[in-house]
């Protein structure tokens, strides 16, 4: 599979075709479900800038998340579930350690279920 961008949208693709790349670039994606044909993709979003100031254990989880990710098995791959309030810097920890390793990073927002999520989710190798 290769990673097919439209915009600020990223797709998984069997077939070379626009601006396509064996690797997403670092940043902070979300999963989004096209209403129309029921296909999902990424969205790229925009550039961030951390603060100067981190509040809370920020620091702290990403450093626990990044050594887990350097410490795992090859070809294992590392998911994290981050659940809490609105407002309680889910999305913050998720760019910061993006920012931090030089990683992609993959954002689900919405509790997708169907066969069509689990292939696309399964077909990133990064």
């Amino acid at each position: 599979m290769k990673f097919l961008k439209h915009g600020n949208a990223w797709s998984l693709t069997p077939n070379a075709r626009m601006d396509v790349r064996d690797r997403l670039p670092a940043g902070c994606y979300t999963v989004c479900k096209n209403p129309l044909t029921g296909e999902y993709f990424l969205e790229e979003g925009e550039q961030f800038i951390l603060p100067k100031k981190l509040y809370g254990k920020t620091e702290r989880h990403s450093a626990r998340v990044l050594k887990t990710f350097e410490t795992r098995q090859p070809g294992t791959q590392v998911g994290v579930f981050l659940s809490g309030t609105k407002g309680s810097g889910k999305t913050l920890l998720a760019k910061h350690i993006s920012q931090k390793s030089g990683l992609p990073v993959i954002v689900v927002n919405a509790a997708y279920t169907d066969d069509r999520f689990m292939r696309t989710m399964q077909g990133i190798e990064q």
